[in-house]
C-alpha cells in the first residue's frame, strides 16, 4: 500500500506552519527505511495556487492508495477532519506568490464539490479515543488547502484533509502541542491501514 502524507510551508508572513512541524515530528518516530517499507512518502506543499497545482500534477502521476493532507487553522481549537473540497478559489489574503484569488475556480473542468470516500467519523472517533478534540467539517474553505484537497480528490477519492488547530485543551500527559498534532497524522495514517 502506498500513502502520501502532506503538509504546507509557512504563509502570510509566519515563520512556521503547524502542519509541517507535525509532519516533521511524525517522520522522526520511525526510521526512514521503515517508512519506505510501509510505502509512506512525505511532501511539503507550497502555499500558492499555481505552484501547488504544478507540484500536485507531478506528484499525483504516482498512484497512491491513500493521501493524508494537513494544513493549519490557527483559529480552530479542534482538529477539523474535512469531508468536502470545493471547486472554488477565493481568498482574503494573497498566497505566497502574491496572488489573491477572487471568485475563481480551482479548475475549469470539474464539479462544484468532491467528497472523500474515507469515513471521516471513524478518523474523528480514533482521535477522540486518544483524547484529541476533533470533529468532521463539511468543507475545507476556499484557500490553497481546499485547492490542494480538491486536486488530490480528483486523483484519489481515498484522500483526507486534516486542518490542525492552533491550540487544543491540554491532555493528561502534558505533551507538547506539536507532538499531539503529529499523533493526529499518525492516527489518521493508522486508520487508513486498517480501514
Amino acid at each position: 500500500m502506498k500513502t502520501l502524507i502532506s503538509s504546507f510551508v509557512p504563509f502570510a508572513g509566519r515563520r512556521t506552519n503547524l502542519s509541517r512541524e507535525a509532519m516533521e515530528r511524525l517522520k522522526t518516530r520511525y526510521p526512514t527505511k521503515q517508512w519506505r517499507e510501509w510505502g509512506v512518502s512525505f511532501v511539503t506543499l507550497p502555499v500558492a495556487f499555481g505552484a501547488v497545482q504544478k507540484k500536485l500534477n507531478k506528484l499525483l502521476q504516482e498512484k497512491y492508495d491513500y493521501i493524508i493532507m494537513s494544513g493549519e487553522n490557527r483559529k480552530a481549537r479542534k482538529v477539523l477532519v474535512e469531508r468536502v473540497a470545493l471547486n472554488v478559489a477565493h481568498a482574503t489574503i494573497a498566497d505566497n506568490d502574491g496572488y489573491k484569488a477572487h471568485l475563481a475556480d480551482v479548475t475549469t473542468k470539474g464539479p462544484l464539490a468532491l467528497m472523500t470516500s474515507v469515513d471521516t467519523e471513524q478518523i474523528v472517533h480514533q482521535l477522540h479515543r486518544h483524547s484529541i478534540p476533533a470533529r468532521t467539517n463539511h468543507h475545507a474553505g476556499t484557500f490553497v488547502c481546499n485547492a490542494s484537497f480538491y486536486r488530490a480528490l480528483r486523483a484519489q477519492k481515498k484522500t483526507i484533509f486534516l486542518h490542525l488547530p492552533g491550540r487544543m485543551a491540554a491532555d493528561k500527559l502534558k505533551r507538547s502541542h506539536v507532538e499531539r498534532l503529529a499523533d493526529c497524522l499518525e492516527l489518521a495514517w493508522m486508520a487508513t491501514m486498517v480501514g
